[in-house]
């Protein structure tokens, strides 16, 4: 429930903390949420739009990355 969290407070550090390196296990429930994010135009991500898409294009251009079937096909959409 992203209203459960304060997402003003985590967005940056969490941000900053991507791509995922070595944990891939993390990957699903974090890009999961990015797309949650999105979809739902959540305002609170909007001013890291610019750091995020380039940083998603790597995530999905890596082989190692892990995604849902529904959060790829929604960032390659992007």
């Amino acid at each position: 429930n992203a209203d459960a969290i304060p997402l003003a407070d985590v967005l940056p550090a969490w941000i900053e903390a991507l791509p995922i390196r070595s944990d891939h296990m993390e990957d699903l429930p974090v890009y999961d949420a990015i797309c949650y994010l999105l979809k739902n135009k959540r305002t609170e991500i909007e001013p890291f739009l610019p750091i995020l898409t380039p940083v998603l294009k790597q995530a999905m251009e890596s082989a190692d990355t892990l995604f849902s079937d529904e959060s790829r096909q929604y960032l390659a959409s992007l």
